[in-house]
């Protein structure tokens, strides 16, 4: 009995690690189980972070390879708009810096 409350505090510090394995498609319960309960016999937060972002990139690189069409869409569509944002930026300071008062750009 004593070592479900051991678990069951481990859970309580870990409900973040928890959201952030649950934004994986493959939500891997076992995996969080698995965790949760080294936590509770003493690992270190160092030791469970490190498991979190390594399940993590796991994680992605299982995806990418499982729809290789859709990562490269997404790769060239961000690349896209991180372009168009770097080219509109420039044109964007200068259209607020003649419409807004100079007194908003001085430090």
């Amino acid at each position: 009995m004593e070592e479900f409350y051991e678990v069951l505090t481990a859970a309580r510090h870990c409900n973040m690690v928890f959201d952030v394995i649950r934004l994986q498609p493959t939500q891997n319960e076992s995996l969080i189980g698995d965790l949760t309960e080294e936590y509770a016999r003493g690992r270190s937060r160092l030791w469970y972070w490190w498991q979190v972002v390594v399940a993590l990139v796991a994680g992605l690189f299982q995806e990418v390879r499982t729809h290789k069409a859709l990562a490269a869409r997404a790769l060239i569509a961000g690349w896209f708009f991180v372009s168009l944002f770097a080219l509109l930026l420039p044109w964007a300071y200068r259209f607020l810096r003649e419409l807004l008062p100079p007194s908003w750009f001085t430090i």
